[in-house]
């Protein structure tokens, strides 16, 4: 990773001084090595069988990048017909082979994907017909600005039809197609979609860096990143092709949109809503976006490939080492006798019959907040007594959890959560849970129904229970969860209102 990530730093301070020098002879042979380096991403986390694909259509779009140099098949009558014969040539090798991206597995080749990448092939030279014709109709207008949109239309309406039933990998198909037969035109401005489609190509990649992570564009950090990433684009397009370009100005611009991008990856450690791997997919989205409307040079290059560095860097960096500590303690994996990892099967809980005491140091609670768990947390120690009875249906737990024990592995949040405006530590030092009756839900799983008390407010609500073996060790599992706005605790959309938590506890 370390080459990979060298390598297209290098990109990008080509890219830089390219820009600089003001030399666009080179646009096509600085995207073709980002499609190389997106490639070789893709690659390292690929099948055996996928390898091949891969490699192919990079040498799809080698062949005619070389070619492309030819200046007769530069031609406007010939320049579409070379990418869109070695395409063809894929299309027909590629016949019912399948290709794994991100986890997401789906058919190279369909009607759908072929019709994308014709399209795709020939948006500039539908555009241009297209043109002509409004012009007849409409007469004299803006033609580099309608050429561009007309593109556009029909790049989307092709980039539609690849994904249609190949996913992310038909996405990656129509970058190397787009990208290919842009190499054949002269037109600066022609060129300007195939960044933002390699950038777009990598999402799902980007995606399985962070664990659980899930785009929702109607979250508030997502759009935070569109944004920023619509900013950064317009931005530094505006400083370098301003009437008196500042070599200063641009590197702070720079560093100012660098800065707001990493800072959305590190937001998320201070707090989940703020930012993160799907904030930073926003921002690609925004960016991708923008380039395809205004890009210009080697700006969009320079700019994708200090971000894909970031993307690629920031977010190890970021793991939180204590909540990474406390989720491998909590695990109740098992190795099996054929070698392989598994949940172990819960025994009966009435064989343990007697009076326990919590071991408090092995035993601790893990909770999540938000629809889709942004929040984590945990009570690292608990504390208690249980009696358990021949028939469990009478057990007893009577357990309390300190605040003192509780964390949501970020310091500064967690200062905060110990004030009067949520939990009021000072004057509510324990939470607790106590429970009495159980009900046999089978397979050796059983429900308390207890009473939890938070706040000073006490509640009924049920938790699962049940036995399980870790090396000869007599522990307890279970889960539920409690809805905090019944406890006194101010309603929050943004938030979440409902919390799930595991337990783990140890007796002796």
């Amino acid at each position: 990773m370390t080459v990979i990530i060298t390598a297209i730093a290098s990109v990008g301070l080509a890219a830089l001084f390219l820009q600089f020098k003001r030399n666009v002879r080179f646009i096509d042979f600085i995207n073709f090595l980002v499609l190389g380096g997106t490639m070789t991403l893709l690659y390292i986390e690929s099948r055996a069988e996928d390898v091949g694909i891969l490699m192919s259509l990079l040498g799809i779009v080698a062949a005619n990048y070389a070619l492309a140099q030819i200046k007769l098949l530069r031609k406007d009558y010939l320049r579409a017909l070379l990418p869109l014969i070695s395409f063809i040539v894929f299309i027909v090798l590629l016949q019912g082979k399948t290709a794994m991206i991100s986890g997401d597995e789906a058919l190279v080749v369909n009607k759908f994907m072929v019709g994308g990448v014709i399209l795709m092939v020939l948006s500039y030279e539908i555009a241009s017909a297209k043109l002509i014709v409004l012009k007849k109709l409409f007469g004299e207008m803006d033609e580099q600005g309608l050429l561009k949109s007309l593109q556009l239309l029909f790049s989307g309406i092709a980039i539609f039809l690849g994904l249609f039933q190949s996913g992310p990998v038909g996405l990656i198909v129509l970058s190397a197609a787009f990208l290919s037969a842009s190499f054949y035109r002269d037109s600066e401005e022609s060129k300007s979609l195939g960044i933002p489609l390699i950038g777009l190509s990598l999402l799902p990649y980007l995606l399985s860096l962070s664990e659980d992570t899930m785009v929702n564009l109607m979250s508030g950090e997502v759009l935070e990143g569109v944004f920023f990433g619509t900013f950064g684009v317009y931005f530094l397009t505006k400083l370098w092709y301003a009437e008196k370009r500042n070599s200063a100005a641009i590197l702070l611009g720079y560093l100012i949109v660098l800065g707001l991008a990493f800072g959305l990856l590190y937001l998320h450690a201070i707090y989940a809503n703020m930012g993160g791997m799907d904030a930073y997919i926003g921002l690609i989205v925004g960016f991708a976006i923008t380039h395809a409307l205004i890009g210009r040079g080697y700006v969009g290059a320079s700019l994708f490939s200090f971000l894909l560095i970031g993307g690629l860097v920031l977010p190890s960096l970021l793991v939180n080492e204590e909540q990474a500590e406390f989720e491998a303690q909590i695990t109740t994996e098992v190795v099996d006798e054929n070698g392989e990892v598994v949940e172990p099967d819960a025994i009966p809980l009435g064989e343990i019959a007697g009076n326990y005491t919590l071991i408090e140091d092995s035993s601790r609670v893990s909770f999540t907040l938000g629809e889709n768990g942004e929040t984590k947390g945990a009570f690292k120690k608990v504390t208690g007594v249980v009696n358990i009875t021949e028939d469990p249906s009478t057990s007893v737990f009577e357990i309390t959890m300190k605040m003192d024990d509780f964390t949501t592995f970020n310091g500064m949040r967690d200062k905060s959560l110990m004030s009067d405006d949520y939990f009021s530590a000072d004057k509510y030092p324990t939470m607790s849970f106590k429970g009495k009756e159980l009900t046999d839900k089978g397979d050796n799983v059983w429900e308390i129904q207890g009473t939890f008390t938070m706040l000073g407010v006490s509640k009924d609500i049920p938790v699962t229970v049940k036995r399980i073996d870790i090396e000869g060790k007599k522990v307890l599992v279970g889960a539920g969860e409690i809805d905090r706005t019944l406890f006194g605790m101010t309603p929050s959309a943004t938030e979440g209102n409902i919390v799930s938590f595991e337990y783990q506890v140890e007796l002796k």
